[in-house]
């Protein structure tokens, strides 16, 4: 009943707006996350160092998964590379730092750096599209959506880890990040028209 009130309504995934529009009487406009209205020219004036000097793989394990364990584990087996993660480095076989009580700065220059992402969390597909990293998302629990919605705004769906494909041949077909800028920058122009509409409107009332 009070969403009612409001003028403007925006969320940042399609599938909010579904639900909310059994809801409410009110036209729901589906806008990117806040993080994606910058560019990576922008975030990378926060950047700060981090303590890496080495080849990394980064895994934003924000959402635990056996499976995304198991993938970072053979991928670091065969590559020597060791695993930066969110979680306790004790998760995986060659851990060797946890970024969970790093600084904004720092988790921005971590994802910059790697050579590749493994996430099951939205911010950590987000940037690495931001920074044009390879990546691989895992999105198998209900917080999920938001990746997959993103991921087929900019035509990136065959990122997802599917359990009937082995990873190894999603990492063997290269990201198309002309075609996936180009369409987020579309995106990104409608969403900055919104909130300028939106905001206008408040202005015109004092």
């Amino acid at each position: 009943k009070l969403i009612n009130r409001f003028d403007f309504v925006s969320v940042r995934e399609h599938s909010a707006k579904d639900f909310l529009e059994h809801l409410i009487d009110k036209k729901i406009e589906v806008t990117l996350d806040p993080t994606l209205l910058l560019n990576e020219t922008e975030w990378a004036k926060l950047m700060m160092d981090h303590p890496m000097r080495s080849k990394y793989i980064l895994v934003y394990d924000l959402a635990k998964s056996e499976k995304l364990t198991q993938v970072a584990n053979k991928i670091s087996s065969s590559t020597g590379f060791p695993v930066v993660s969110y979680s306790k480095s004790k998760n995986f076989n060659n851990g060797c730092y946890s970024f969970a009580y790093s600084s904004p700065g720092e988790f921005l220059s971590l994802v910059k750096d790697a050579e590749l992402v493994l996430s099951s969390s939205f911010h950590g597909v987000a940037f690495s599209i931001l920074f044009s990293k390879p990546f691989l998302a895992f999105a198998f629990n209900k917080r999920s959506s938001r990746i997959i919605d993103l991921l087929e705004l900019l035509e990136l769906k065959d990122r997802i880890m599917n359990e009937n494909l082995p990873f190894e041949e999603i990492l063997k077909s290269s990201i198309d990040y002309g075609k996936a800028k180009e369409l987020l920058e579309l995106r990104k122009e409608k969403s900055i028209e919104f909130l300028k509409n939106a905001l206008g409107a408040l202005e015109d009332r004092r």
